[in-house]
């Protein structure tokens, strides 16, 4: 049993990557900001961080968005 779910895992692990791979191709251009959560520390300090950013710097948008 281990050994089948072992490749279910395997198998779903597969296919976030090549999920993930291709939202990050097509889409890529949309996102300023791309975090790997390998460490749930690392990752709430940098989302906090650009949070942080977003809140404090200025920002633009094109002018079409405004009128």
């Amino acid at each position: 049993m281990y050994v089948r779910w072992r490749r279910v895992q395997d198998e779903s692990l597969e296919r976030l990557m090549h999920e993930s791979e291709t939202l990050e191709r097509n889409c890529g251009h949309y996102f300023d900001l791309k975090i790997v959560n390998n460490d749930i520390d690392d990752t709430i300090r940098i989302l906090q961080k650009n949070i942080d950013d977003v809140c404090t710097l200025p920002q633009w948008v094109p002018i079409s968005w405004v009128y």
